[in-house]
């Protein structure tokens, strides 16, 4: 006997955004120099927020992530993972 799978509900509000054309550089009459931003509701950036807290706790208690981890660790960086992998190769 198998279990249920449980199923995510999120309400539509969360999943809304207003998207705005942010102004990048060089000529203001060219499409191609504007990029869009989405503005989220303060809700939806506080619950992802709870929730990536809650699941970089889980992985870092109970040892989940590889030890030169740079993408998404605070306080690393491509910067952090290039010198480990410089140092390796001179070593």
């Amino acid at each position: 006997m198998s279990l249920p799978l449980i199923q995510w509900i999120e309400p539509d509000e969360l999943k809304a955004a207003r998207v705005v054309p942010l102004f990048k550089k060089s000529d203001k009459t060219k499409v191609e120099n504007y990029r869009p931003v989405s503005i989220l509701a303060v809700f939806s950036k506080l619950f992802e927020r709870v929730v990536y807290d809650q699941v970089e706790s889980y992985l870092n208690e109970h040892y989940l992530l590889y030890n030169f981890q740079s993408g998404f660790i605070t306080g690393f960086s491509t910067d952090t993972c290039l010198i480990h992998l410089s140092d390796f190769i001179q070593f």
